[in-house]
């Protein structure tokens, strides 16, 4: 199925929501390796301090939408501009652009074991600041905050492997906004949990969206 035609949905406009336009894709084509097309020049905005949340059915192309406002994928055809970088220009990648825009970037997996690296929860916390250099002494801020944040200040030194699959999905979701993202994507990211796990996630999302925050997901 092509992600041709999908639902886009906005949280109602705050007065202190933004006009800013985060990322947008601009008659975007995206191919897989099979010549199945996932996406077919599509066009779309996200605004600065708005919920998106982007609808279709398995296989629709979601997690490839996701993938290239992260701008992990490369489309086939067409531009993808990221914090006011255009990263993708006519399907070509600009990495200098990249390497600007990913700083401001925060991706979500649908299943964190696939996005958890260490074996301690603060430690994996701090990962992604550790990697854009941030100072240690505010990445020690940075990881405190978002424990509280996510509810999790007790498990700060637990193994993440002896939490549930919602705690984990908490725990990689402080690790992205642990990098102050301007721009928060969440790749389904209840999909592969159960019915509580699924209830914490996204009571977390509605938090982060009442907060003002722009997220996809």
């Amino acid at each position: 199925m092509l992600l041709t035609s999908f639902l886009l949905m906005h949280n109602p406009a705050s007065n202190t929501a933004k006009t800013e336009t985060v990322a947008s894709l601009e008659d975007v084509t995206f191919v897989y390796e099979n010549g199945t097309v996932a996406l077919d020049h599509i066009s779309l905005s996200i605004e600065a301090g708005k919920r998106t949340c982007i609808i279709g059915a398995n296989g629709s192309g979601k997690s490839t939408l996701a993938s290239l406002l992260s701008g992990l994928s490369a489309p086939d055809s067409g531009s993808v501009t990221l914090v006011g970088e255009k990263v993708f220009v006519a399907g070509t990648p600009n990495f200098q652009a990249y390497e600007q825009a990913r700083r401001q970037l925060g991706l979500v997996f649908q299943n964190p074991k696939d996005q958890i690296v260490t074996s301690i929860v603060d430690e994996d916390i701090a990962f992604g600041p550790e990697n854009l250099q941030v100072p240690s002494n505010e990445i020690s801020r940075r990881v405190a905050r978002e424990l509280k944040r996510v509810a999790l200040l007790d498990r700060a030194h637990a193994d993440p492997a002896t939490l549930s699959g919602g705690q984990q999905q908490r725990v990689a979701i402080a690790g992205a906004l642990a990098m102050n993202p301007k721009l928060l994507i969440l790749d389904e990211p209840s999909a592969s949990l159960d019915v509580i796990g699924r209830r914490g996630v996204m009571k977390l999302v509605d938090t982060l969206c009442g907060e003002g925050r722009t997220v996809v997901h």
